[in-house]
């Protein structure tokens, strides 16, 4: 099964020292014990559901700083919907979000006992973005194992700052910049 989506994100990229507290990343805390929370809407403005986020281990790996992230998606009432960790590093001038983070961790649970195979290219976000800017694809494949063979992937493709603005939330105005991008879900055998 093949499913194309033209998805435009928002990144409210917050360089106030008081939230990506590290001096490598503009954009996403280092400090353990930091929560954050994106709450989505529909086209009316009514919420539709949360994603919460906490920073539970930061270290040091090669030269580069690493930051385990834990999220959890909730429904519009709050309910539990999925729980997922993935790391992000942060070396030199970018943020590198793990592969793994692309899919839910949950499908990793219900694949355990056969033989998995996960690699992929990570989502890299330069601290200095501009508008016109295009930044490089990333993707992820899992191949399952279990008397017949299942594919998995995730490609993210043609990502470019389209716009940069401000937008108004109930936590503050916030300088953001507008990333597009193509995401392609494949499923096979």
């Amino acid at each position: 099964m093949k499913t194309s989506i033209l998805s435009i994100i928002t990144f409210c990229l917050i360089a106030s020292v008081s939230f990506a507290q590290s001096g490598c990343s503009k954009y996403y805390p280092f400090d353990e014990g930091t929560t954050f929370q994106i709450t989505n809407y529909d086209k009316k403005g009514k919420t539709t559901g949360f994603v919460d986020y906490t920073i539970t281990d930061v270290r040091t790996v090669e030269g580069a700083e690493v930051s385990t992230i834990t999220s959890q998606v909730k429904d519009e009432k709050g309910e539990l919907i999925l729980e997922s960790s993935y790391n992000i590093t942060c070396k030199d001038d970018t943020i590198s979000i793990d592969f793994n983070s692309m899919i839910n961790s949950q499908m990793f649970d219900q694949y355990q006992e056969f033989d998995l195979e996960i690699s992929g290219t990570n989502l890299d976000l330069p601290n200095n973005l501009s508008v016109g800017q295009e930044l490089p694809d990333a993707s992820m494949l899992m191949i399952i194992n279990m008397g017949i063979t299942l594919k998995f992937s995730v490609n993210i493709t043609d990502r470019k700052v389209i716009a940069k603005e401000s937008v108004t939330t109930p936590a503050g105005t916030y300088d953001c910049f507008v990333i597009s991008l193509f995401r392609r879900h494949e499923n096979g055998v």
